[in-house]
């Protein structure tokens, strides 16, 4: 039997992952800080306070925590990174085009 994925699925299976793995990292959970000049975002957990992504705003650049990094990684491969960077837009209504560690 052949399994066909979408881009639906796997959207769906990225939200899964990150609300499983990092439930804190997501629009209701995490606070938003402004870096100088309001050219950086930080997104930090409520209650944990862990850093889980920085956003450059002028190089529209996702800078992403390690751990979501190689959790996410792990689960789906390196050539699924591009549906991490569409769940962060979505969730934070951002424009970040490329993604890093």
């Amino acid at each position: 039997m052949k399994y066909i994925i979408t881009e639906n699925k796997v959207g769906n299976l990225v939200k899964k992952i990150m609300k499983s793995n990092f439930p804190e990292f997501n629009r209701m959970d995490c606070y938003v800080s402004e870096g100088r000049l309001d050219a950086v975002r930080y997104f930090v957990g409520n209650e944990t306070e862990i850093e889980y992504a920085v956003y450059y705003i002028q190089d529209e650049e996702l800078k992403i925590n390690r751990d979501v990094w190689n959790t996410f990684t792990d689960i789906l491969g390196d050539e699924f990174l591009g549906y991490l960077l569409n769940w962060f837009n979505e969730e934070f209504d951002e424009d970040a085009q490329s993604i890093t560690f």
